[in-house]
C-alpha cells in the first residue's frame, strides 16, 4: 500500500516538475523574443512556434455550438493552406506568408528589429536577398502599371514576368565568355550582374516592404522550395537543379559545388543563376523532396531512384536521387495555362514566308494526316502538337495519352470531346492503349512515343483503332523516325521480318514535322517531311526461254534485292528552313496519293483554301533544291518524271532493267 502511494506521489511531483520548467521556458522563450534582437534562424523558430500553436489551439472547446463550428472551420482551413502553400498554389502561399508577416511585424515592430534578421541597412547585403528584392520591386511595378490599363486591357497576372522584365532591361541572357578560363560562351547570369542591377534600380524600402520581404524569406525555408522559390512561380520555360558543380568531398576546393546549381530555362536558354545557392547537400534534398510530392506519388527512395510527377501548375518534375543519380536533382519542364495558338509559336518578324508551314500544318490537320513531331528535348513538341488542335475537326473525340500531364487540352479547349490518360505506378501505357480503343475515339494524340511497346501500339492504333495519329518522337530525320518505330515493333513483338514491320510503319505515318532551336534560343521548324510509300507488288521479271540460265540468275537478284536493301518509302522534304536568311520555302509538292486522300477528308470549302494554297505555294509541279558545288540551284521536275523515275528504278522485268547481262552473270 505505502509503495503504490510513493509511486503515486513521484509521479505527479515530476509531473509537475516538467510543468514548471515548461512554463519557465515558455516564459524565457517569450521574453528572448519580445526582446527584439534575434536572427533569420531564431525568428524562423518561433513562428514556425506560433503556426503550430495556432493548429493546436483548443480554447475554442466550452463554447457554443456555432462559435465551435467556426473555429474548427478555421482550424481545417488554415492546415489546408499551409498544405496547399507546399504543393506551390500561388493563393495559399500568399495567405500563408501574409499570416508570417503578422508574427514578423509583432516580433519586429521597428525597422531596427528588422535590421537584426536580413541586414537590408548595410551594403553587403546577401546576394539572394538582394534578387528577391529586385523581384518584388518588379513585380509591384508591373502591378501598378497594369492597374492604370483600360479594365478589358489588364492582364492576368503580370507579376509573374518579373523575371523577364528584369533579364530584358539588363540583358542578362546574352552569352558571356565566362566559364573555363573565360574560354568559352555560356549563359550565366553572376553575383555581380545582380549587385549592379540592383545598385542601378535604387530601389526604397518602406518598413511594411521589409517585413514582407522578410515574411517571404521565411516562408521558402520554412514550406517553400528554398531559393528556388521565387522563381519558380514565375514566367519562365523551366528549371534544372542539381546538375552542375563539384560533388566530390575531397574536391571541395573547386569553385562551384552541386548546391550552387540553379538552371532556368528562359526563351530556350539555359541559364546558371550563379547567385543562388541552397547552402547544403541536406536543403537540396529537402527541395527535391518537396517538388515531387504533390498529389502523393510515393516516397522517392534510394530503390526507386526517380519520380515523374506533374506539379499543382501543371509543371512536369522529374526528381532524381543517389545511387540512381551522381547527386540529388530535379528537372521542371512548365508547361503554362497559357496557351500559345499556332500563329504564335511560327510567326516571328524577322521570318520571311512563315505562312507557308503555318496553313500547311493546318491541312495536314484538316486532312486528317498522321503527322509526327520530331526533333530533341527541349525544341518544343509538346506545345505545338497543343497548338495544332485547333484545326481539327471539333465533331471528332480526342483520346490522348501521356507519361504525365503536359497538354492539358482540356483546358485550351474546353467545349471538345477529349480525354487524357497517363502512366500510373500500376498501370502501363498499354493499359491506357487498352482502355483508349474502347473510349469512342476518332483521333489518337500520344505526347511522347518513348518506349518500344508504347511505339509498337501506337502503330497498331493507327492502323485500326483512330482516323489519324498525333505523336512526338525524338527522330533526327523522317528515315531515322521510321526505322526506330520498326525497330520498336520487332523488339516488343518478337517479329523477325524487319522489312514486315517497317512496312506497318509507312501504312501509318506520312508525315513528319522536325523541329530545332539555335543555341541562342531561335525556335524554328527545320523540315516538314512526306514519308512517300514505294511502290510494290511488282512482277519479277519475265523468263526468256532463249537463255534460262540468265533468266534464272535475273529473278534471283530481284529476289535477294527485296528481301535485302531493297527501300520500301523515301523520305520527301516538302518545305525546308534556311536559318542563313530566315525563310521557309517550299522544295517539293506533296504527293498526288496524299493530297487526294487530304481532299477527300475535307469539306468543300476546306478544299477550296487548300486548292488555292496549293496553287500559291507550289506553282511548279515540284522544287528540288540542290546544294552545288558553286551555289545553291533550282531544279524543276514533274511528279510524272519523278513517278516515272521509280518505277524505272523498282520495277522488275529483264526488258525495264537497267541492269546488264554481263552485270548479273560477271
Amino acid at each position: 500500500m505505502f509503495s503504490t502511494i510513493a509511486i503515486i506521489a513521484s509521479i505527479v511531483s515530476v509531473g509537475f516538475i516538467c510543468y514548471i520548467v515548461f512554463i519557465r521556458s515558455k516564459k524565457q522563450s517569450t521574453d528572448y523574443f519580445s526582446s527584439g534582437a534575434m536572427t533569420l534562424p531564431e525568428l524562423i523558430d518561433v513562428v514556425k512556434e506560433e503556426i503550430a500553436e495556432l493548429i493546436k489551439d483548443d480554447s475554442f472547446v466550452g463554447g457554443s455550438e456555432r462559435e465551435f463550428n467556426a473555429a474548427l472551420s478555421r482550424k481545417a482551413k488554415i492546415i489546408s493552406l499551409l498544405k496547399e502553400s507546399v504543393d506551390g498554389k500561388d493563393s495559399a502561399k500568399e495567405i500563408v506568408i501574409d499570416l508570417i508577416y503578422n508574427y514578423v511585424v509583432k516580433y519586429c515592430p521597428k525597422e531596427s528589429d528588422l535590421y537584426s534578421v536580413i541586414p537590408f541597412n548595410q551594403e553587403n547585403l546577401n546576394v539572394h536577398y538582394k534578387f528577391e528584392i529586385l523581384m518584388y520591386h518588379f513585380k509591384r511595378i508591373l502591378v501598378e502599371e497594369n492597374l492604370k490599363k483600360p479594365e478589358d486591357e489588364q492582364e492576368k497576372n503580370p507579376e509573374k514576368n518579373a523575371f523577364k522584365v528584369w533579364v530584358k532591361k539588363y540583358d542578362l541572357d546574352r552569352p558571356k565568355n565566362i566559364i573555363e578560363d573565360k574560354t568559352k560562351l555560356s549563359y550565366v547570369i553572376t553575383s555581380e550582374e545582380v549587385e549592379q542591377s540592383y545598385a542601378a534600380e535604387n530601389i526604397e524600402l518602406s518598413y511594411t516592404d521589409k517585413a514582407k520581404i522578410v515574411s517571404i524569406i521565411i516562408f521558402q525555408r520554412y514550406k517553400g522550395f528554398g531559393c528556388i522559390d521565387t522563381i519558380r512561380a514565375l514566367d519562365i520555360n523551366g528549371l534544372n537543379i542539381g546538375v552542375s558543380g563539384s560533388i566530390l568531398t575531397y574536391l571541395r576546393s573547386q569553385k562551384f559545388t552541386a548546391t550552387n546549381s540553379v538552371w532556368v530555362n528562359f526563351g530556350g536558354r539555359y541559364i546558371h543563376l550563379r547567385f543562388l545557392d541552397m547552402g547544403s547537400k541536406e536543403e537540396v534534398r529537402r527541395v527535391v523532396q518537396l517538388l515531387a510530392r504533390y498529389n502523393s506519388p510515393g516516397p522517392l527512395t534510394e530503390k526507386r531512384g526517380y519520380i515523374v510527377n506533374n506539379m499543382y501548375d501543371e509543371s512536369r518534375i522529374l526528381a532524381v536521387r543517389p545511387p540512381f543519380a551522381e547527386y540529388w536533382g530535379a528537372f521542371i519542364r512548365k508547361f503554362g495555362a497559357d496557351h500559345k495558338d499556332l500563329k504564335f509559336l511560327i510567326y516571328k518578324p524577322y521570318i520571311t514566308n512563315w505562312e507557308l508551314p503555318y496553313w500547311f500544318i493546318a491541312f495536314l490537320m484538316r486532312g486528317q494526316v498522321t503527322t509526327s513531331f520530331t526533333g530533341r528535348q527541349g525544341c518544343g513538341k509538346t506545345t505545338m502538337m497543343t497548338s495544332t488542335i485547333e484545326f481539327m475537326d471539333p465533331r471528332h473525340n480526342l483520346r490522348v495519352i501521356e507519361m504525365a500531364f503536359e497538354m492539358n487540352l482540356r483546358e485550351h479547349y474546353p467545349e471538345r470531346n477529349i480525354m487524357t490518360l497517363q502512366e500510373t505506378e500500376f498501370l502501363d501505357a498499354h493499359h491506357a492503349q487498352d482502355a483508349q480503343k474502347k473510349s469512342d475515339g476518332a483521333v489518337s494524340l500520344f505526347g511522347e512515343v518513348a518506349t518500344d511497346p508504347v511505339a509498337a501500339r501506337m502503330i497498331q492504333t493507327g492502323r485500326v483503332a483512330s482516323l489519324y495519329t498525333i505523336f512526338s518522337h525524338h527522330g533526327k530525320t523522317a528515315e531515322d523516325t521510321v526505322y526506330a518505330l520498326s525497330d520498336s515493333i520487332v523488339a516488343s513483338t518478337g517479329m523477325t521480318d524487319r522489312h514486315v514491320a517497317e512496312k506497318q510503319v509507312i501504312d501509318v505515318l506520312r508525315m513528319d514535322v522536325h523541329l530545332d532551336y539555335t543555341a541562342d534560343g531561335k525556335y524554328y521548324i527545320e523540315r516538314i517531311t512526306e514519308i512517300v510509300k514505294l511502290p510494290e507488288g511488282l512482277p519479277y521479271p519475265e523468263v526468256d526461254r532463249d537463255d534460262l540460265e540468265y533468266s534464272v540468275a535475273a529473278i534471283q537478284r530481284e529476289y535477294y534485292s527485296r528481301k535485302t536493301d531493297r527501300k520500301t518509302f523515301e523520305a520527301k522534304d516538302i518545305i525546308r528552313y534556311d536559318l542563313d536568311t530566315d525563310t521557309y520555302y517550299a522544295v517539293n509538292p506533296p504527293s498526288e496519293t496524299l493530297l487526294q486522300d487530304m481532299l477527300n477528308c475535307m469539306d468543300k470549302d476546306k478544299k477550296n483554301d487548300f486548292l488555292e494554297f496549293l496553287k500559291k505555294q507550289f506553282d511548279y509541279s515540284q522544287i528540288q533544291k540542290v546544294n552545288s558545288a558553286d551555289n545553291a540551284i533550282i531544279q524543276k521536275k514533274s511528279v510524272q518524271g519523278t513517278v516515272a523515275n521509280n518505277q524505272s528504278n523498282y520495277t522488275g522485268g529483264m526488258r525495264k532493267s537497267r541492269i546488264s547481262r554481263s552485270d548479273i552473270l560477271g
